[in-house]
């Protein structure tokens, strides 16, 4: 309750009873504390004062430490933000988009070790074009040729585990097959060939890297003989029904 001579107080701000007197006094320390939280941030900048220099600055810097540790009453951290759970948003690309997307030009530029040695010197017709800014062309001089093939080789093992992503479908709008035993060794025969050529490209070897180009095409055809290139009887490969049965069951 009130005291009586609250009603006389010369300031209104003064607290009305000593129930009132432990909000008011943590609503005055919050506001000096900002203030000297101000304060503190200001000092950041080099101190000129020679008299700080001594121990009366070293003080003051650790005051300041303890100050800009220690959260002010009222004020809260915001959450953190929640970290995204890949298994639960999805797929964004389809079968079609993640092949042609990701796997076909990466798996190329492993295949392209079979007749190119990535230790030669990339030649002037690869820079790029002054007049022309093309940005292909400037991403593929920015690497030697052998991290070219160390990167490609590392992103298909990478990305072949999506393969077994749930939700994907193929371009026929039929969900790809992700929960199938044969899909799931096709996945891990895919992983397995990757790995070798991420492997074989740490050698510094083409002929090594050669080799392991065999196993990728292996891979790939296992699949795509049964979930890609099945075709309707009398189905044109370019007609729209020759993609009709991708990604169903033979």
């Amino acid at each position: 309750m009130a005291n009586a001579e609250c009603k006389d107080s010369a300031d209104p701000r003064e607290p009305c009873g000593t129930e009132n007197l432990d909000i008011v006094l943590r609503s005055r320390l919050a506001e000096a504390s900002m203030v000297l939280r101000r304060s503190c941030l200001r000092c950041e900048r080099p101190l000129k004062a020679a008299w700080l220099a001594g121990p009366i600055g070293t003080m003051c810097g650790a005051l300041c430490v303890l100050m800009l540790a220690v959260p002010v009453e009222g004020q809260t951290k915001p959450a953190p933000e929640p970290a995204p759970d890949a298994t639960k948003a999805g797929p964004t690309a389809s079968m079609l988009q993640l092949m042609r997307g990701v796997f076909f030009p990466t798996a190329n530029m492993i295949f392209n070790v079979q007749t190119h040695d990535p230790a030669q010197k990339k030649s002037a017709a690869d820079a790029p074009n002054p007049q022309v800014f093309n940005w292909v062309q400037w991403g593929g001089s920015l690497y030697s040729g052998w991290e070219d093939v160390d990167y490609a080789a590392t992103v298909l093992a990478e990305v072949t585990p999506l393969l077994l992503v749930p939700g994907r479908t193929c371009d026929n709008g039929k969900p790809v097959p992700v929960e199938r035993a044969d899909w799931v060794k096709f996945t891990n025969e895919m992983l397995q060939a990757a790995r070798k050529s991420v492997a074989a490209a740490k050698s510094r070897n083409q002929e090594a890297v050669s080799d392991s180009t065999n196993d990728l095409t292996d891979a790939c055809m296992a699949c795509h003989r049964v979930y890609r290139d099945r075709r309707p009887p009398g189905a044109e490969r370019v007609s729209p029904a020759a993609s009709s049965l991708r990604c169903t069951v033979p």
